[in-house]
């Protein structure tokens, strides 16, 4: 006698915070679960998580749901409304052809929500409002954060039966005065440096928050939206609206150039270490805005820290005794070869591909009425456009390894001619180093192509 494998009817529910119940959501599939044995009813929830914060992989539950999909294992999925499911329009679609493709049967259960059609074009114009919803959305949270902040650095925030009342902090509130009063009247990156510095440690912030302080026109009473200033009667002003402005003038310079001395400093790290205790990835401090920093144990091993500079200088040593004992012939005939084969092999995809589009575009040609296309002729349609997209992905893998290719056999003349650039010594170090380890008195170093060098391991 055959065993016949029951699937799962499965009922995902999510709300987007904490506070938010599943109550609507589960009583409106009631009337569904109670035509199925309880045994072969799964329900699943993600609670308090938003779908236009979280990407679809930090769904736990969702996750768990496709797993299931893929695996065959349901037969029915019960959901309130689509944005449920996501409010992102490629989500929505990459969600929808996993159900279709594994003949999922899919119930909206709000009253109001039109029904699941198998047609992926009319789900994805579905998918298109759902996403414009989301973005409405978040401008109106937005909106509504700028206008009445939970907590704000200078003020004491009380809740009220009519929202929250704002009243400035004496001692905050001067700081917060003060801090604008200066940065009117900074020239240059300099001194601007010097004023973060100064403010990250009066207010007891980070210097991003210092930042996001200058640019708060609530301190000046105000709001943003659509480039227009909107008054706060409910918020009492620490500066004028033209204080603010004078400011932020002079901070559409300034800013710009403190992220990108910012990202020349956590740059000027050629490879960013471990700690040899936790073996997760050092953390980059910074003894002041601006300068060179250090890395320590981001899980905070004592004794596990190492400047930018002396690991600099350490993967330097380490490129050079590598380069000493290096066997180039025998490096540059195997990686060629590798990556020669790669080519090979996605050319093979591309061939592939190309020949699953002609077909299609025939079948499209010859079969149908494309001014008035057919569920099937959508169907083709959208696998077309996704196989059009694979061919795009191929022609730029195969690219890329040509690119690399070139840039091995350029590095290895290099080497040869003992000519390298640091820039292109930074890409080789990348290229050889596989990891970093900081102990508390040495560095040890292990290596990408150790089979080339004497040791797999320098100290």
């Amino acid at each position: 006698m055959l065993n016949v494998v029951t699937k799962l009817k499965v009922l995902y529910m999510r709300v987007s915070s904490d506070n938010q119940s599943e109550e609507m959501q589960l009583n409106a599939a009631k009337r569904y679960l109670e035509q199925y044995n309880s045994d072969e009813v799964l329900i699943l929830c993600d609670h308090g998580i938003s779908a236009t914060k979280l990407p679809l992989h930090k769904r736990p539950q969702l996750v768990k749901l496709l797993d299931l999909v893929r695996e065959d294992k349901v037969d029915t999925l019960l959901v309130y409304q689509r944005v449920r499911l996501a409010r992102d329009f490629y989500e929505y679609l990459t969600i929808i052809s996993e159900l279709i493709k594994h003949n999922v049967n899919v119930i909206f259960t709000a009253s109001d929500s039109p029904q699941f059609n198998k047609d992926i074009v009319l789900e994805g114009a579905y998918a298109i409002f759902a996403q414009h919803e989301g973005h409405l959305i978040n401008k109106r949270t937005s909106d509504a954060r700028k206008q009445a902040p939970h907590r704000i650095f200078g003020y004491d925030v009380t809740k009220t039966e009519n929202g929250r009342s704002y009243s400035i902090n004496e001692k905050r509130g001067e700081l917060v005065k003060q801090l604008f009063s200066e940065a009117a009247n900074v020239e240059n990156l300099e001194e601007f440096l010097i004023l973060l510095t100064k403010y990250k440690k009066l207010l007891g912030r980070k210097v991003e928050d210092v930042l996001k302080i200058l640019k708060q026109p609530f301190y000046a009473g105000y709001y943003m939206s659509q480039n227009e200033y909107h008054h706060l009667p409910h918020v009492p002003a620490i500066i004028t609206l033209d204080e603010y402005k004078s400011v932020n003038k002079k901070l559409e310079q300034l800013e710009k150039q403190y992220y990108e001395l910012k990202a020349q400093t956590q740059d000027s790290a050629l490879i960013r270490p471990i700690c040899f205790i936790c073996n997760n990835e050092m953390s980059l401090k910074m003894n002041a805005v601006g300068t060179e920093g250090y890395f320590v144990c981001s899980r905070n091993h004592k004794l596990v820290d190492i400047p930018i500079k002396q690991l600099n200088d350490i993967i330097n040593e380490i490129v050079t005794e590598i380069l000493n004992n290096l066997n180039i012939n025998e490096l540059e005939k195997k990686c060629l070869s590798f990556l020669t084969s790669l080519k090979k092999e996605n050319d093979r995809d591309k061939i592939t591909c190309l020949q699953a589009i002609r077909n299609i575009e025939y079948k499209l040609c010859t079969t149908y009425n494309l001014s008035k296309p057919c569920n099937e002729a959508k169907k083709l349609m959208a696998e077309l456009s996704v196989l059009e997209s694979k061919l795009s992905n191929i022609v730029q893998k195969i690219n890329e390894c040509l690119r690399e290719i070139n840039e091995l056999v350029r590095l290895i003349q290099l080497v040869l001619q003992e000519s390298l650039e640091g820039h292109e010594r930074r890409l080789l170090a990348k290229m050889i180093i596989k990891n970093l380890i900081v102990h508390h008195e040495y560095v040890t170093c292990e290596l990408f192509f150790h089979e080339f060098f004497k040791s797999e391991v320098l100290t």
